[in-house]
């Protein structure tokens, strides 16, 4: 019976643990300001897929709530933002980036029969910001702690290349 108990003890330790590590996949925060060093964009309004900036992840959609917003802070120049949903749905956008500027990207979906389409467009600057001030939608970010491990995943599944 003791045996039982421990057991049961560390089942339930476990669990927490399990938890915690899940929680940290990303933190939920106020909307960033960018700096002379860095853009920041804001990817609005999808239920699961996986951001990318070239072969970055981002952050994923799936392991958020309903109404939240993306935030990623980057360098300037030039990137290729890509959205990648289940089945092998994508879609790409560049976008040339400049330092002390936020950006704010809207990813659509488009309901088609047979295969589903994802569109990513820029937003107006004065669309964007509303979106962050709508204080039923969180702000989230992924920290570089996700991003190695969703990439080393990738890596271990063969997915990516050397």
């Amino acid at each position: 019976m003791k045996k039982m108990k421990i057991f049961l003890v560390l089942v339930v330790l476990m669990a927490f643990a399990a938890g915690s590590v899940f929680a940290k996949d990303f933190e939920v925060i106020e909307p960033i300001m960018p700096d002379a060093q860095s853009a920041v964009v804001y990817f609005i309004g999808s239920k699961y897929g996986v951001i990318f900036d070239g072969s970055t992840p981002v952050g994923n959609f799936g392991k958020l709530k309903k109404n939240s917003n993306l935030a990623y802070r980057t360098t300037p120049g030039e990137h290729f933002f890509a959205y990648g949903a289940p089945m092998g749905v994508m879609a790409v956008i560049k976008a040339n980036l400049q330092a002390n500027r936020r950006y704010y990207v809207k990813v659509d979906y488009v309901p088609v029969p047979y295969v589903p389409i994802f569109l990513m467009n820029i937003l107006d600057p004065a669309d964007g910001a509303a979106s962050l001030e709508n204080k039923k939608i969180q702000t989230v970010q992924f920290p570089d702690a996700w991003r190695n491990t969703f990439s080393q995943s990738r890596k271990n599944a063969g997915l990516i290349r050397n």
